[in-house]
């Protein structure tokens, strides 16, 4: 579980999950294109399900941290 230690910290999981989107956007565009064809040649079909799972890992990765920024500004008393 992470936790937010002091402000540094938060503003910095800030800063890290707004790059985090912006990468996540791009990603998801790939992944777009991978699932508009039909049939996908076998390396290609292997690149998307890495991606597809690279995503999901992501998704827990940014779920963890927003939920740590959460805890902490409710411990800081901000809503």
């Amino acid at each position: 579980m992470v936790k937010i230690k002091d402000n540094a910290h938060y503003e910095d999981t800030l800063k890290e999950l707004k790059a985090l989107e912006e990468q996540t956007k791009e990603m998801q565009k790939v992944l777009d294109e991978y699932n508009s064809y039909n049939d996908l040649p076998d390396e290609l079909e292997d690149m998307r399900n890495q991606l597809i799972e690279f995503l999901e890992r992501r998704k827990k990765y940014v779920d963890e941290r927003e939920k740590a920024i959460a805890e902490y500004k409710i411990e800081i008393g901000e809503s």
